[in-house]
């Protein structure tokens, strides 16, 4: 939600139109939850900012963005990935079929 405005909605709504600025704005939060200061020890995610390079290889493959937006969201990426400290010990990958996602919403 920025402003008002739902940009998942938008993007799914639209994705040709909107796919590239729904992504821009989700490395935008997922950096900023990443560089957080925490008083805790540790930070529980549901996603990080590397599965934003998912996102972006399957906007790719599906033909969702223009060849500049792709390039755009991957040089984000990478000097995020390159110039910010995101300490990461630990990712844990639960595969779960559409089905049983759908079922538990």
């Amino acid at each position: 939600n920025v402003a008002g405005t739902n940009l998942l909605e938008l993007m799914y709504t639209n994705p040709r139109r909107y796919s590239f600025l729904f992504q821009s704005y989700v490395q935008l939060t997922m950096l900023q939850l990443h560089t957080y200061e925490s008083t805790m020890p540790y930070k529980i995610m549901e996603r990080s900012v590397f599965s934003s390079r998912c996102f972006i290889e399957t906007m790719k493959r599906s033909k969702l963005l223009q060849d500049v937006e792709i390039m755009v969201l991957e040089d984000w990426y990478d000097w995020c990935i390159q110039n910010v400290n995101i300490v990461t010990d630990l990712i844990i990958y639960l595969r779960t079929s559409p089905d049983v996602v759908y079922q538990r919403m």
